[in-house]
């Protein structure tokens, strides 16, 4: 009978703020007893009793003067660090504060003691790595990942001691060997920042979970990529191995994932966390995870950060619920009403789970573990609203039967994603022309065919979207990007003035789309987002020229805002459109040229851009590309005072008493003047051309008559005897 999950225990306002990390601390000489250690942005760390399946706090200690980002325990021992730049050792028993670390600003984040207790590795700013004495707390060894590892955010030791890991803000993990610190591995898995790093307990394979979504499963010794386990629709924050080939992961999508590693399949998602989980960790009994939350932090998944102020909600989620709210009060006076403050936010929690042998499912367990996706399509649901009552039920059934029975045949089959892509396309084109038999109207048949496509994505959407090959592509583009951070608007041609207030927050409102382009799931949906983040790029293009933009002013903003941006899995959003949107949606209209702009923008990239083409000497080029230079603003940006033309006509043209003069005009006369220059020399050259040519004409022929040029008689003679 498969193993049945459900929380243990809940213990909420576990701390006054969000809590980011946590850690088991297990007592050998106590028989194994267990300690939970907590702590997060209140500054103060925390330590618990587990004991029959409750936590009882044991003391609080303080000492950090901001949040802490990083605990690790061992035995009766933990460490904590700060962000104040400091660790801090300390005795659980007795709670005191053993010993202090000192460190400059940004220097110290992700922290872990070795196996055996007797080191701390901390990393930060940079590539480098320090190794500390746990008992003396002096540094005895300096690591360094090399490259251009800006930041250090996740490192983990073997449970055998013999390797360190280091997961970087680039994506790249290097592993070193602790018997020298030498280089043992470098692994480039990732598109974007990785934040947790974890090993098997016979430290055979190696799990890191990143801001792309994904979490890579790796041969440590080899660094063979073994499997990808996806599943969440945000950052994996943590992940943990567990005994049985088991993980356990949790995101800032709000949910806890427990996986089997061999099949790769997600075997439960909690969720009942109200926002984004930091730290799940396994306990030494390998049955029990403890997880942390925080509160406030990402509401509506609308991406942004929120603030106390507007009560855990980003500036626009907080006006749209007031919004929300008023209406609700004039319509309705309900107690689930948003009035209540409540029911915004939730207060930090800790949460137990653990495997009951059970035969009754629990409620979670009910949801779908294929996608992992906490959007769920129901068509009841889909059939209400405006648009949906203007459609019978008729086709509705028709519509929700066509897709169950597609789905279920396509599930028999074994497509490539690019031949699946094919089948959905002639799926959608049948059943289009299925509707429009029993109603021609392109209202209705929109209707119908945006909730197949509903339907449809709910139930593949896990086969078609960031499938190896397209992550294999996400990674190259993603390179390609970082190597170009550099490059400003006018290097690529695109005319956007960076200078106006108003073109700022339009390009900032087009990066936020195309971030959102990977926080949703429908194909239509994504379209949106992209096709938002163009309409933004064209109304910054207007503002910044004066004049209305065309489709060639569009392609250069277009490949300055990829390289601005560098959205993540891009590459896998833009196949799973063409994969899985409706036809008509991609074959004309203003999203389907919106979407084939953004490909020829991703394409000029993923082609590579030269130094010739951003107008730039080889050597700046490659000054600029290892950071050795910096661009001169001259080169980044155009110079819009020229560019920009003014309403008035006085601006234009200088009207004097007599004539009417512009410097426009001005040329024009100067251009005439060297035209007719340039005439007339040429005029005068070929007249002397053929005077000369006369002159040769005249001497050869009074040569010619002075001295005879016919044959002698006597040797004509010899030559023709008689």
């Amino acid at each position: 009978m498969p193993a049945q999950y459900a929380i243990l225990h809940k213990e909420e306002s576990a701390h006054e703020e969000g809590i980011w990390c946590v850690a088991w601390a297990t007592d050998p000489e106590s028989g194994g007893f267990e300690r939970i250690v907590t702590g997060g942005a209140d500054g103060v760390v925390k330590s618990w009793k587990w004991e029959n399946n409750m936590v009882i706090q044991e003391h609080a200690m303080t000492g950090h003067n901001l949040g802490i980002v990083g605990i690790t325990a061992n035995g009766k021992k933990a460490a904590s660090v700060g962000m104040d730049a400091t660790i801090r050792l300390w005795d659980l028993e007795s709670a005191q504060e053993l010993s202090i670390i000192e460190g400059t600003p940004s220097s110290m984040w992700s922290i872990c003691f070795s196996p055996d207790g007797t080191k701390i590795a901390t990393g930060a700013t940079g590539a480098d790595v320090k190794i500390y004495d746990s008992e003396t707390c002096e540094e005895i060894q300096t690591v360094s990942a090399g490259g251009k590892c800006p930041f250090v955010l996740s490192l983990a030791y073997s449970p055998d001691g013999t390797l360190l890991a280091i997961g970087g803000m680039d994506g790249i993990i290097t592993i070193f060997s602790t018997e020298n610190y030498d280089t043992f591995n470098v692994i480039e898995g990732h598109a974007m920042p990785i934040r947790s790093i974890a090993f098997s307990s016979d430290s055979q394979f190696m799990m890191s979970a990143s801001d792309d979504g994904h979490i890579k499963v790796y041969d440590a010794s080899h660094k063979n990529l073994v499997g990808t386990l996806s599943g969440h629709s945000g950052w994996v924050l943590s992940v943990a191995f567990g005994p049985d080939n088991t993980a356990v992961s949790c995101s800032a999508d709000k949910t806890v994932k427990v996986w089997n590693v061999g099949t790769r399949q997600c075997l439960h998602t909690f969720h009942d966390h109200t926002d984004m989980v930091w730290c799940a960790k396994y306990a030494s009994d390998g049955q029990t995870v403890a997880t942390v939350g925080d509160d406030c932090i990402l509401h509506n998944k609308c991406g942004f950060y929120g603030n106390e102020s507007w009560e855990g909600y980003c500036s626009l989620c907080f006006k749209k619920a007031k919004k929300q709210q008023e209406e609700q009060r004039t319509k309705l006076d309900s107690p689930e009403s948003p009035n209540s403050k409540s029911s915004w936010f939730d207060f930090s929690e800790i949460s137990l789970f653990g495997e009951k042998k059970k035969t009754r499912l629990s409620l979670t367990s009910a949801f779908s573990s294929g996608s992992g996706s906490s959007r769920s399509r129901s068509p009841e649901a889909e059939a209400t609203g405006p648009k949906a009552d203007l459609v019978s039920r008729q086709l509705l059934t028709l519509v929700d039967k066509q897709s169950v029975e597609f789905v279920a045949k396509t599930k028999k089959k074994n497509f490539a994603p690019e031949e699946f892509g094919e089948v959905i396309t002639s799926f959608y084109d049948a059943l289009a022309d299925a509707i429009r038999t029993k109603e021609d109207d392109d209202e209705t048949v929109a209707t119908c065919m945006d909730r197949a496509e509903g339907n449809i994505t709910s139930e593949i959407y896990h086969k078609l979207f960031a499938q190896e090959e397209d992550e294999a592509l996400d990674i190259d583009l993603q390179r390609k990007i970082r190597a170009l951070h550099w490059v400003g608007p006018a290097m690529v041609g695109a005319k956007l003035d960076r200078g106006l207030p108003e073109v700022r927050l339009l390009i900032d409102d087009a990066v936020t789309n195309f971030l959102q382009t990977n926080s949703t799931e429908l194909p239509r949906e994504k379209l949106e987002h992209l096709s938002a983040a163009c309409d933004c790029i064209m109304k910054s293009l207007s503002i910044s020229t004066g004049s209305s933009p065309s489709a060639d002013d569009l392609l250069p903003a277009l490949i300055f805002l990829l390289l601005h941006t560098n959205p993540p899995l891009f590459k896998s959003n833009l196949a799973l459109i063409r994969r899985l949107s409706q036809p008509e949606n991609l074959r004309s209209g203003k999203l389907a040229y919106h979407y084939c702009s953004i490909c020829s923008a991703v394409g000029f990239i993923e082609r590579g851009i030269s130094e010739t083409e951003l107008n730039l000497t080889k050597r700046q080029f490659d000054q600029f590309q290892k950071s050795e230079a910096r661009p001169p603003a001259a080169l980044m940006d155009f110079d819009f005072t020229t560019m920009r033309k003014s309403d008035r006509i006085v601006d234009i043209f200088d009207v004097d008493e007599d004539e009417v003069t512009s410097p426009a005009l001005e040329r024009l006369r100067l251009l005439k003047l060297k035209n007719e220059e340039f005439f007339n020399k040429a005029k005068k050259m070929k007249e002397e051309l053929t005077s000369f040519s006369m002159h040769v004409q005249r001497e050869v022929t009074d040569i010619s008559e002075k001295y005879s040029l016919s044959p002698d008689p006597s040797e004509q003679s010899e030559k023709n005897p008689p």
